[in-house]
């Protein structure tokens, strides 16, 4: 009889706890191939299937390159709840998959987690990734070089390059690409400190992709 008891007890003690949302719907959705820089959204439900009241605290998201907002807080018996997610695809490349929290107040684990998930894909790649201004010296001009390439089967414009930096000349050998072609971009940067440098510049094209975002920096020494 004891055993019987103590086998009940431990089989009580594993069941699930109970949802206290539901999804109207999907809880996980898939943008499917987006363009790198585009900015996606998508609003989910969620239905309260307690019987009673839920405060929810906040929605938060695995990271800060998706932003939530929530459609009321106070959700009685019943209740629905709308939740929009905004996800900016710039930065990534390939398959991305990003959680949002849904928190009830004073409860530190999350009550209902969805997801969202999307294939980004670049229609201007950027190779290498940062241009590099290396063992610069203040006053001399420093010399780097970086492509843009055309991953589309149309072809691109590039419109122009938004350049902020008085010390940094750039020049672009073509401004249209075929399918697969390259162009150039030269920077001659003429340093008037020293320390680690930072900044960047912009691209502008006719591509779903509008506006590249090229970084920059370098070490600068002062002049021996």
């Amino acid at each position: 009889m004891r055993t019987y008891i103590l086998i009940l007890f431990l089989f009580t003690i594993t069941l699930p706890a109970q949802k206290k949302l539901q999804p109207i719907g999907t809880d996980v959705h898939n943008f499917g191939i987006i363009t790198k820089g585009e900015i996606v959204k998508h609003t989910f439900e969620l239905k309260n299937v307690t019987k009673k009241t839920l405060n929810i605290e906040k929605v938060e998201s695995s990271c800060g390159c998706t932003a939530t907002l929530l459609s009321k807080k106070t959700l009685k018996p019943n209740d629905k709840v709308k939740i929009t997610a905004e996800f900016n695809s710039e930065g990534f490349i390939g398959f991305q998959e990003k959680n949002i929290y849904v928190y009830e107040k004073d409860n530190p684990s999350p009550i209902y987690t969805l997801k969202i998930q999307a294939t980004v894909q670049v229609e201007v790649e950027v190779t290498p990734l940062y241009m590099v201004f290396d063992n610069a010296i203040v006053g001399v001009d420093k010399k780097s070089l970086i492509q843009l390439i055309n991953r589309t089967n149309k072809k691109i414009k590039i419109l122009k390059i938004e350049n902020p930096y008085d010390n940094l000349h750039l020049t672009i050998d073509k401004y249209e690409l075929n399918p697969g072609e390259f162009t150039t971009i030269e920077g001659i940067f003429t340093p008037k400190v020293s320390g680690l440098i930072r900044g960047s510049f912009k691209v502008y094209t006719d591509s779903k992709q509008k506006v590249i975002e090229i970084r920059f920096y370098s070490n600068v020494k002062d002049k021996l």
